[in-house]
């Protein structure tokens, strides 16, 4: 018997279909969203994006969203650094790691800051534990990527569009980007691992047949 299953790249397609619609509805300064564009690093390697939010064709990316299943951890070490090279390769001011359930948009770079220090915010999207419950939450998703869009909108517009105005660029003088708290990113840090520890154990017990 065939086996049908709901993987990263159908979760990638639904959610370019969905930021799609949401930035043609929403007026948003931005062109389009595409998933898996090829990032060329200084050695010549090739990377692949999840998904991108283009400002404009072809050479302006607003911001790269790496996107995994609702076991992985937002937080993880190896996602986050491999969202920011790609980020950084391609000179992409903005980036995000989402595992459906949480999202953090990130910032690429500013002078005298950790990377932790750049976590710029975080959202409750979903709480799922299957990536095929996707498509019951196609509302939800959509009014959380309206708000993501804003947001993103407001940064871009301060960190990049403000910059280029001034006679005398100063990308990085001139923000007033703020930063999750230490208190908030505790929080969200132990939510992210819970989830990451609690989806598997939870799929064991049921495939198990284990009763309490």
């Amino acid at each position: 018997m065939v086996k049908i299953g709901y993987g990263e790249r159908w979760a990638q397609g639904k959610i370019i279909q969905w930021l799609n619609e949401v930035i043609k509805q929403g007026k948003f300064p931005f062109e389009c969203a595409e998933q898996e564009i090829e990032i060329k690093t200084t050695k010549g390697r090739r990377r692949y994006s999840d998904i991108v939010v283009w400002y404009k064709k072809p050479s302006e990316i607003a911001c790269i969203i790496e996107l995994k299943q609702p076991v992985v951890d937002v937080y993880n070490e190896v996602l986050v650094n491999e969202a920011l090279e790609k980020s950084v390769w391609a000179g992409v001011p903005f980036f995000a790691t989402w595992n459906l359930n949480k999202f953090i948009l990130w910032e690429t770079f500013r002078p005298g800051t950790s990377l932790l220090d750049r976590r710029l915010q975080y959202w409750d999207v979903l709480d799922i534990k299957y990536i095929s419950e996707l498509e019951r939450y196609e509302k939800r998703i959509k009014e959380f990527l309206h708000d993501f869009l804003s947001t993103l909108a407001r940064y871009y517009k301060e960190k990049i569009i403000r910059a280029k105005e001034l006679t005398v660029p100063k990308i990085y003088e001139i923000q007033a980007i703020p930063k999750l708290y230490p208190d908030e990113i505790l929080v969200h840090r132990i939510k992210t691992a819970v989830d990451s520890i609690y989806i598997p154990i939870s799929e064991w017990v049921c495939s198990s047949n284990i009763y309490f």
